[in-house]
């Protein structure tokens, strides 16, 4: 029978007990949402630096993709860099709470600096709406919630199992942004958005069976979403790649605004699915230590080709 913990509420009453691992993840969730963000991070860091160490499936995952996508580094740097991944990896989940549950103008008070923030004004300024780009770099989070108050931000979700699901669409309204299912309902509002010149934001580096190409990233053909290029294609909206980077020390975030490739509006499926992998690789270039590289990226090859991630580790 599992123990259960009683919460105590403001006004002295026990609310339910814990008795589920959704519980006490929630209960950890708000416990770190308290925590300094040097604190957090720190505490992420040390937690994924020595998960970087263990036998896992991660780790596994981390070393073929980084074998694959940097073949010019020898072995020991890209170990060292898997761990730096991983530690980022660590600091993604320990500052979760703080990022999902703090208020919002207390959130973005972490943005401390931006680089090349002229590029999204004029973008937005030429008034034909805006395509939002935010890979799974650094703080995805908190680059998310910087656009939707600076833009009426229309961006797809997917939701998520347990009550998780509420917080996570309530952080990601809370700056005025409209979620939409990932259907293709959901895909007819962002169009209707783009057309009332506003913005809409996508992940560019997640792929369905359905709506997506192969196309090269790093080198290796890549399963690859069509879904900005589309978009860009019928609307003639501006692609815009939005990274939140880590600070060290838990000083808080840098955003960076990196313009797409003109490519990606490309009738041609390939063509512009190749220059959206172009532009992806640029960002992660500039920070590859924050990139979510345990993700299996590569595990829906080409027909013909086996699945990297059923080799057996050496």
């Amino acid at each position: 029978m599992p123990v259960q913990l009683h919460v105590i509420a403001d006004n002295n009453h026990p609310i339910k007990p814990l008795d589920t691992m959704a519980d006490w993840n929630l209960l950890a969730l708000k416990l770190s949402a308290r925590l300094p963000l040097p604190v957090s991070h720190a505490l992420g860091s040390m937690s994924g630096w020595l998960a970087s160490w263990l036998p896992i499936e991660q780790v596994h995952v981390a070393d073929i993709n980084l074998a694959r996508c940097f073949p010019e580094l020898d072995a020991r740097t890209r170990r060292r860099l898997r761990r730096r991944s991983m530690a980022h990896l660590g600091k993604m989940v320990a500052e979760s709470g703080r990022i999902w549950l703090r208020p919002a103008d207390e959130t973005l008070d972490l943005v401390c600096e931006m680089h090349n923030r002229e590029i999204i004004e004029q973008a937005w300024g030429e008034g034909r709406g805006l395509i939002l780009a935010s890979p799974h770099i650094g703080c995805w989070e908190i680059a998310g919630l910087w656009c939707s108050r600076h833009f009426p931000l229309h961006s797809m979700y997917k939701p998520q199992p347990g009550p998780i699901d509420e917080i996570i669409r309530k952080s990601r309204s809370r700056g005025g942004a409209t979620l939409v299912p990932t259907n293709p309902g959901g895909v007819r509002a962002l169009l209707r958005a783009l057309r009332r010149k506003e913005a809409v934001g996508i992940l560019p580096d997640r792929a369905a069976k359905t709506g997506s190409v192969f196309a090269p990233f790093f080198g290796h053909e890549r399963l690859t979403p069509t879904l900005a290029s589309k978009l860009a294609l019928r609307t003639d909206a501006p692609i815009i790649f939005v990274v939140g980077e880590r600070l060290p020390w838990g000083r808080g975030y840098r955003l960076h605004f990196v313009p797409g490739d003109p490519e990606i509006a490309s009738p041609d499926e390939k063509t512009a699915a190749r220059a959206l992998n172009q532009s992806l690789e640029k960002c992660i270039r500039m920070l590859p230590e924050q990139y979510w590289w345990t993700h299996k990226m590569f595990r829906r090859p080409p027909p013909g080709l086996k699945k990297p991630y059923k080799e057996k580790k050496t």
